[in-house]
């Protein structure tokens, strides 16, 4: 018997107090959750940020005229630009966070949180129509983000920082049971939880040569490792890219070699070997201790744990074994986009490097990543022209799924995340469709202000909700 996929829609948050009009608002609350109800969904997700606008602020909202956004968001912003801080949606209260020394953000005196009001809104209208609530629950956020205050940034094996949290942060999981008590404690509707960005993250080839800061360096000793050889394990990656050449690659995709046999030179350096897995043990430990955590602050609450797509999952630090006995539901993102969170930016950024000041064509590149991968159904791309240009097919987001169902366990226990946002028509049907096929649990799309009246009746009819 075909399993019908639920759905569930992110909601957003309101871009800063001028703009307060967010599309939510615009349309109004009541009438976009009960038109999501009528169209079969099940719940929403809320989070994790509300935008305060500061002139000085880091991160630049607008001009949105794409058609990525809603006519009724881009009617409100316009061509502006708008220069606005992250926060949490609450007055956090500080006493929850006195066993870390991290400390969350406080929004200056004067200024409105917006988000408090809107998401309070949001909340109880949903509760009240009996839809689920979720809250994302950032971890490793990027720096222009709400980063509390003390964290440590990722930082690379030439001393570069990568404008992220590090995982290994000392204190942050005291942080993160703090934020979770916050949470509940303004929100106590929640049903669940999803924990974002639990990874080092390697969206661009250079980010992927981390961590060594001060945090891993002290979770390296208490692990026994040796920081140093860790560091050459990385370096050691990095000089085997850079020695690739032309000739190497062709032999290997010519060869029989599977991608494990590909890296066999890498796994006879002991360095290599210990950089990996600690990486490895690092964002499994933390699983570990976020779940302690969210058993001992309410054991009712549906842990999810949101993941890059399992074939990147292993360069990201993470295991889906691992985080299959340490959550509820596994949340695997299907990004094809060029944006910086997308597939086919990570794989021209990948091909880009290797590429680089070597004698290899990108175009081999890039079909040496697809082997290395195991992204099959991507064989019969023959450039990054056709990687932007082609419409991803169904079996390429099918794969993706059965290798989080075969390495997570339990298909019943996956629920991906489909892009609304700059993923066109076609493509967006095939990751419905390929969602249908594998039998997962349920999709969650991300995010109501991209979500039109074709996309909203495509998921409708393929997911065959009602």
């Amino acid at each position: 018997m075909t399993r019908t996929p639920k759905a569930y829609m992110w909601i957003g948050w309101p871009p800063s107090p001028r703009l307060s009009e967010y599309v939510a608002k615009i349309e109004g609350i009541s009438n976009v959750l009960d038109s999501l109800i009528k169209r079969g969904f099940e719940g929403i997700v809320i989070g994790p940020w509300a935008a305060v606008e500061n002139p000085k602020g880091r991160r630049r909202y607008g001009p949105f005229t794409s058609d990525a956004y809603r006519e009724s968001l881009r009617r409100v912003i316009g061509d502006r630009c708008i220069k606005v801080d992250h926060y949490h949606p609450f007055n956090p209260t500080l006493r929850y966070y006195e066993a870390s020394p991290l400390k969350p953000r406080i929004v200056p005196k004067g200024i409105e949180n917006v988000g408090e009001r809107y998401f309070k809104e949001v909340v109880k209208a949903a509760y009240d129509r009996g839809l689920k609530i979720y809250y994302l629950w950032m971890l490793v956020c990027h720096t222009y983000g709400n980063p509390p205050n003390g964290a440590k940034e990722i930082m690379d094996v030439f001393n570069e920082g990568k404008e992220y949290v590090c995982p290994n942060t000392p204190g942050l999981p005291e942080y993160m049971e703090g934020y979770l008590r916050d949470i509940l404690d303004n929100y106590p509707e929640v049903s669940g939880v999803i924990l974002d960005h639990l990874e080092f993250p390697s969206y661009v080839a250079e980010e992927i040569f981390t961590c060594f800061c001060e945090g891993c360096r002290a979770k390296a000793e208490e692990y026994g490792y040796s920081f140093q050889n860790l560091k050459l394990g990385a370096l050691k990656l990095y000089a085997w890219i850079r020695g690739l050449s032309e000739e190497q690659l062709r032999w290997h995709l010519e060869s029989d070699l599977s991608p494990m046999d590909i890296l066999a030179e890498l796994f006879d350096n002991e360095g290599f070997i210990e950089w990996w897995q600690f990486r490895l043990r690092s964002i499994k430990e933390l699983a570990k201790r976020i779940q302690e955590i969210v058993h001992e602050v309410d054991p009712s609450l549906e842990l999810n744990v949101d993941s890059v797509a399992p074939s990147f999952c292993n360069i990201s630090g993470v295991s889906l074994a691992s985080l299959s006995r340490y959550s509820d539901v596994l949340n695997p993102k299907l990004y094809p986009t060029e944006s910086y969170w997308g597939w086919r930016n990570r794989l021209a950024s990948y091909a880009g490097f290797i590429s680089s000041g070597t004698d290899v064509k990108e175009g081999t590149a890039f079909k040496f990543l697809i082997k290395l991968f195991g992204l099959k159904a991507l064989s019969n791309y023959r450039n990054l022209d056709e990687l932007k240009g082609k419409v991803f097919p169904t079996e390429l987001f099918l794969d993706e799924l059965e290798k989080a169902i075969r390495w997570y366990g339990n298909r019943g226990r996956i629920r991906p995340w489909v892009w609304l946002e700059y993923s066109s028509i076609r493509e967006i049907k095939n990751m419905l469709q390929a969602i249908v096929k594998a039998g997962v649990e349920g999709a969650i799309f991300k995010q109501y202000s991209a979500a039109t009246e074709e996309k909203l009746n495509l998921i409708q009819e393929e997911l065959g909700v009602q």
